[in-house]
């Protein structure tokens, strides 16, 4: 059907195995020619796949770093001159303009392979203990912020991506939004002491692991009585974090959450970030001043 088309030229097929494209020249078939072609190999396989990305045939970026950096990685356009005499035999090729018009730049990244490995090793086993349908895991360097392993799944190879659904293919890293629940309660900390209410050895009644707030009872996992505001953070205590948020109060410690990104972009340099949601203050419910101290809620 395609070569009833009236057209010069048509593709039957692309990017063709090599073993199949030299069966096909073997036939030796009238009007039947192979042209080289490049195509992008990811021999790390699934490694980092949800963060890297792939192409499509003609190598253009359709997802992940390949989509963000597509104009970088790809380069510019270029024009190929061709001479050919009277028997269509080529006699001469040569690049139209600067001879770098059409060269992409290399883009490296602050990922550590053998962290990325073992986060993924790890997020893969915490799903099968769990089971759990998907999960994400995100390292970063605590002193600059760059992102040494982001781990999703999901995932997938993108050396053949079409054989898996977006499910696996999207980074849940940034796509997907999630409660921080306890990993809030440093930056709470941090809210308190720079409001100069509490110092890391100021003292909370943690109630004995049971605390009526806003008509809601709050449980801490262990019976803790007295804990230092540094020990409600290392034991996790939700009551001492509601404590400590009784002090700070709600107008302000939703500034301080505004304040330290929650609700923003992180304006990382991957395609498809979501902000975080966080509502007004006022309208907060009583006890939303307690579970946004553990991390619930937003």
């Amino acid at each position: 059907t395609r070569l009833r088309q009236p057209l010069s030229f048509v593709w039957l097929a692309r990017q063709l195995p090599l073993k199949k494209a030299r069966a096909v020249q073997k036939l030796g078939l009238g009007g039947i020619g192979m042209e080289k072609e490049g195509k992008r190999h990811y021999p790390n396989r699934d490694l980092a796949a949800n963060v890297i990305g792939f192409v499509g045939v003609d190598s253009q970026g359709l997802e992940g770093l390949e989509l963000y950096y597509e104009g970088r990685v790809r380069g510019a356009e270029a024009s190929l001159l061709l001479q050919r005499d009277a028997r269509g035999k080529l006699l001469w090729r040569g690049m139209a303009g600067t001879p770098d018009l059409g060269r992409g730049s290399e883009i490296a990244l602050t990922l550590d392979l053998r962290i990325q490995f073992a986060a993924e090793r790890a997020l893969r086993q915490a799903l099968e203990d769990t089971g759990a349908s998907s999960g994400s895991v995100v390292v970063l360097d605590p002193r600059s912020g760059e992102v040494l392993a982001m781990a999703c799944a999901p995932t997938f190879n993108p050396n053949d991506f079409r054989a898996y659904g977006p499910g696996s293919r999207r980074n849940r890293s940034i796509t997907d939004t999630f409660e921080p629940g306890s990993t809030v309660k440093p930056f709470l900390l941090a809210a308190a002491i720079e409001e100069g209410l509490v110092s890391e050895e100021t003292k909370f009644y943690c109630e004995k692991g049971n605390y009526r707030f806003g008509g809601h009872r709050i449980h801490d996992m262990k019976p803790y009585e007295e804990l230092t505001a540094l020990e409600v953070i290392v034991q996790s205590s939700n009551i001492g974090a509601t404590k400590i948020a009784e002090r700070l109060e709600a107008q302000t410690w939703w500034e301080y959450l505004n304040a330290f990104g929650f609700a923003q972009k992180t304006g990382i340099d991957l395609p498809g970030e979501v902000s975080g949601s966080l509502r007004p203050w006022r309208k907060w419910a009583k006890v939303a001043l307690a579970t946004h101290a553990f991390g619930h809620g937003f």
